[in-house]
């Protein structure tokens, strides 16, 4: 895809990136050698790119360059989450903010968990996923630990709160991803160890599912066979037109 701009973002890794509307806003990132906090945003429609320089007359502060940190859009603001460099963590009981309305720096301080008056530990290689007002990060690594954590930030409030599940592992260069209803799923990563890659994928309940979803899983659990009989006898035995025709389009695409 071909993209303009007068001031396109330099090619490096690591950079954060979150959309929200029409606008991809991409920041931060590594060259190998020199680290960035730059902020960029590529309009979706018109495939053009625009350097937002901060101006120095409104920043009270240019945070640290960083990578495989993580970017979250809440009310016209860019808050990044950790990230470092190859011998460092950030920590994220201070966020840096970059306010969209004046193109401006300033910082963020949340408040601890009230049951342990405790921050998220600093990291980098974590992922982040936002769910309605809260971003949920999870797992990643330091200079002392690999991590397997879940936390979730109130961006209304800035109330950090730990939640009780966790992987079965310290995890970090992972992937992550959440569904409408606020399923949280967790995919690939390093394991503890260097060495160790994984495939797995874990699903963390957010939320509430729909009645619809719970349906569906049961029966998917108590009847796995069910989408192999034809749409008419599945809709004989009892189970509601929608699913059944649901668990038939499942069927057809496998």
């Amino acid at each position: 895809m071909e993209t303009n701009g007068t001031f396109l973002p330099t090619p490096m890794y690591g950079q954060a990136i979150c959309r929200e509307e029409q606008h991809l806003y991409v920041v931060g990132g590594t060259t190998g050698y020199q680290y960035s906090i730059d902020v960029h945003v590529l309009d979706l429609k018109t495939l053009t790119w625009e350097y937002l320089l901060p101006r120095l007359t409104n920043s009270k502060v240019i945070p640290d360059s960083r990578y495989r940190h993580e970017v979250a859009y809440f009310e016209e603001c860019l808050y990044v989450f950790g990230g470092g460099t190859n011998v460092s963590a950030f920590s994220l009981d201070v966020l840096p903010t970059f306010d969209l309305r004046d193109q401006c720096w300033r910082l963020t301080q949340t408040h601890p968990d009230t049951s342990t008056e405790s921050y998220p530990k600093p990291r980098k290689c974590h992922i982040l996923v936002k769910y309605k007002q809260c971003i949920y990060i999870q797992g990643g690594t330091n200079e002392a630990e690999h991590l397997k954590d879940l936390w979730k930030l109130d961006l209304k409030t800035m109330k950090w709160k730990k939640l009780k599940c966790s992987t079965e592992k310290s995890i970090y260069f992972h992937s992550a991803a959440v569904t409408e209803e606020g399923t949280l799923y967790i995919f690939g990563g390093i394991w503890e160890s260097e060495s160790v890659r994984t495939n797995k994928i874990f699903k963390v309940h957010l939320d509430v599912p729909s009645l619809r979803t719970l349906a569906w899983q049961a029966v998917d659990y108590y009847a796995p066979n069910l989408s192999k009989l034809p749409l008419s006898r599945i809709k004989e035995i009892g189970i509601p037109p929608l699913i059944a025709e649901s668990l038939k389009s499942v069927s057809d695409v496998g």
